[in-house]
């Protein structure tokens, strides 16, 4: 996990500001297939864990924070 923000970081703070392309999307087909579905999976987590804690803030603090 720790490699894969590195290559997001890496392509979202130096390769982007060189065109479309994208050195993530690079890096992730060198990975093995169970490499890329555990980091798929852990993506998909993630965004689900985003999504908890926003109704979850929403709950708790419905007139913001």
């Amino acid at each position: 996990m720790a490699h894969a923000s590195m290559a997001m970081q890496l392509d979202k703070d130096v390769l982007s500001k060189q065109g479309p392309g994208g050195f993530y999307e690079f890096w992730k087909k060198s990975l093995t297939a169970g490499d890329r579905a555990l980091l798929d999976e852990f993506g998909r987590l993630q965004r689900q864990a985003y999504a908890d804690m926003a109704k979850m803030l929403e709950k708790d603090a419905p007139y913001g924070i």
